[in-house]
């Protein structure tokens, strides 16, 4: 995925920062991506 910053280079995983982060290269810019969520509401099929 591009930077969201500088829009020129590929974000890399930064696991250093914790599980999901990923860094820019070149601008030094970071972005997590959340962990989507499973709805735990059960759907009753009749």
């Amino acid at each position: 995925m591009l930077c969201w910053c500088c829009g020129k280079a590929q974000m890399v995983k930064e696991f250093k920062l914790g599980f999901g982060w990923f860094k820019c290269p070149k601008c030094g810019a970071t972005h997590t991506e959340a962990p989507k969520r499973k709805s735990s509401k059960k759907r009753v099929k009749k």
